[in-house]
């Protein structure tokens, strides 16, 4: 590749270091990190105030929900939500293929066991026509994620749930604060889990959420990891109460610090996701006009809102290089010749992780329940990953997005 790198030129996006660093924390969010210490306030909060309560209040206003409880990781409010819902041993949990491990995996600590179905090849979101093929007697719940940002559709999601009654957990790490049709995700499932890690959009360095409108979830899922403080101050249950002081043997409290990371940054939560849209439409925008390269799908009744990762895809048939078509890993390499970073996207489908799909486990007390399967010949799976690309999710640097657009249209101009 050396004598085809730059086409006779210089590297078009010549830049030292990264081209794109996340979290960049605000000097208002150190400043209060440092004014918290210098101020001994609390290192643990085990009750439901101080700075904890300051993030999930303004979560519940932002989101619209009656409960927040914030959490140590989203992983960990995911495992907190299948333990509210409370379901017997053996039941199923529905989940699309491509998704990271996490919105399931947890599960099998509840005694539940994943169906892996099939996702729509455009937007990597749930198929909903192959859910309902895969829902058996066992089905108590489907647990959707908004792929990379995109909300799934929830008109579909929310009917088929209610007319086989089926709970919904939504997992909104990827796409907090994206709508659907006008309307924030995270507000139509049963209960709502996103992760805080640094990589999110609202970061707090390590934590999650869990928010949900129903009092028993909440109290259920603040016994799991909650105990002492919180849980006897804000269980009611009569049945519940009484294991307030111990929980059921987990701690999955935020830290104070990081909770105090992610009130401050929530502050311009807003202005993050505008500059992140402006950005990266400009370059989904310049992509249509380029040949060999398409732009990530969005829908015209969505906004991407954390836009939680740059997804396009390589076409094939449209460049050639020596006099023949160049194929995508080839793309990638000239694209990086050009100073781009670019690459295939890291997280693996479902259907490829052992943990789904060895039919075993090295835990004895989860052998009898841990029963993955999948429905369905997962086209659309291998459809989406199919030639698919990742980029980064420019925030703030427009002078590095015209670096890149600049750059994609010479390999363009000269290949197509």
């Amino acid at each position: 590749m050396d004598e085809l790198a730059y086409f006779g030129g210089e590297k078009t996006v010549d830049i030292e270091g990264v081209h794109f660093e996340w979290p960049l924390l605000s000097a208002q969010t150190i400043n209060a990190v440092n004014d918290y210490l210098k101020g001994r306030e609390p290192l643990s909060i085990s009750t439901r105030t101080g700075i904890v309560k300051q993030l999930e209040d303004a979560i519940a206003e932002y989101i619209d929900v009656k409960h927040v409880l914030s959490t140590n990781s989203g992983s960990n409010a995911l495992y907190a939500a299948y333990v509210a819902l409370n379901l017997e041993p053996g039941s199923e949990v529905i989940v699309q293929n491509v998704t990271f491990h996490a919105s399931v995996s947890s599960s099998m600590h509840c005694g539940l066991t994943p169906v892996i179905v099939d996702v729509d090849p455009d937007t990597g979101n749930v198929f909903v026509e192959d859910v309902e093929k895969a829902i058996t007697d066992k089905t108590k719940v489907l647990v959707i994620n908004h792929t990379w940002g995109h909300p799934a559709d929830m008109d579909e999601i929310v009917s088929l749930c209610k007319k086989y009654n089926i709970k919904l957990i939504e997992d909104c790490s990827h796409s907090f604060g994206a709508t659907y049709k006008g309307r924030k995700v995270g507000t139509f499932g049963d209960i709502t889990v996103a992760s805080m890690q640094a990589s999110k959009m609202l970061t707090a360095g390590e934590g999650g959420l869990l928010m949900t409108n129903n009092e028993e979830y909440y109290q259920r899922a603040s016994l799991v990891g909650h105990y002492r403080g919180r849980s006897e101050t804000e269980i009611t249950d009569k049945e519940l109460k009484k294991y307030g002081s111990t929980g059921m043997g987990f701690k999955f409290r935020i830290h104070p610090l990081a909770a105090v990371i992610a009130y401050n940054e929530f502050l311009t939560f807003e202005n993050k996701l505008e500059n992140r849209a402006k950005l990266l439409g400009k370059l989904s925008k310049a992509l249509e006009q380029v040949k060999g390269i398409e732009p990530p799908v969005i829908k015209k009744y969505v906004t991407m809102g954390s836009f939680y990762g740059y997804k396009p895809k390589f076409v094939p048939g449209e460049l050639i290089l020596n006099g023949k078509y160049i194929d995508c890993n080839t793309y990638i390499k000239i694209m990086n010749a050009e100073g781009i970073d670019i690459h295939r996207p890291s997280v693996k489908p479902l259907n490829e992780l052992p943990i789904f799909m060895e039919g075993e486990v090295p835990f004895k007390y989860i052998e009898q329940t841990w029963k993955p399967r999948v429905s369905g010949n997962l086209a659309g799976s291998k459809k989406y990953f199919e030639n698919r690309l990742s980029l980064p999710t420019f925030t703030y640097s427009e002078e590095i997005v015209d670096l890149y657009i600049k750059a994609f249209k010479k390999v363009s101009d000269c290949l197509g």
